[in-house]
């Protein structure tokens, strides 16, 4: 199994923060508080995604974002799709 930093790395194409590390290598946490910029969205959707491909049974089988601004849909998006190609 490839390891989370890896597969971050391959994905987002940058190393993970700390926090991004223990989303994809931990529990999920009840709150997640990071500066704007750090990668929030990567951190998410990536773990989510590299603890479903690995089975894990505690990841819920969908991820749901709710955002404020139809700008954010967008560029959450765009982003997503770059990530899973």
């Amino acid at each position: 199994m490839e390891s989370f930093e890896d597969f971050f790395q391959k994905v987002v194409e940058k190393t993970p923060f700390i926090f991004q590390q223990r989303l994809g290598t931990e529990p999920w946490p009840d709150f997640l508080e990071a500066s704007t910029g750090l990668g929030k969205t990567a951190g998410v959707i990536v773990a989510w995604l590299y603890k479903r491909l690995n089975g894990d049974l505690k990841t819920p089988a969908r991820l749901v974002y709710c955002l404020p601004m139809r700008v954010l849909v967008d560029q959450t998006r765009e982003n997503v799709d770059c990530w899973l190609q």
